[in-house]
């Protein structure tokens, strides 16, 4: 994410949870508004990268798929803890 906010020229504000540019002229503001904009478009494609959303995605695959080659064959217990 770090490389498309320096693409944009803006910068991520964890503490205030908001993306944000320098201050600019008047003169340029309606570039920067239609680049800003771009980039606002573009970060729901960060999120679909984002780790808990891989592995959430990867979990209902790897179900679903054991549930196709097992069919009721098979109980799955997806919230059950490990056991040695």
């Amino acid at each position: 994410m770090a490389d498309i906010l320096r693409e944009y020229d803006v910068f991520h504000d964890e503490a205030e949870s908001v993306v944000h540019t320098n201050y600019l002229p008047e003169a340029s503001a309606p570039l920067a508004a239609l680049r800003f904009a771009v980039l606002l478009a573009r970060l729901p494609d960060l999120a679909m990268l984002a780790v808990n959303r891989v592995r959430s995605t990867y979990r209902a695959d790897l179900v679903d798929l054991i549930r196709r080659q097992f069919g009721k064959g098979a109980a799955i217990d997806l919230d059950a803890p490990i056991q040695d």
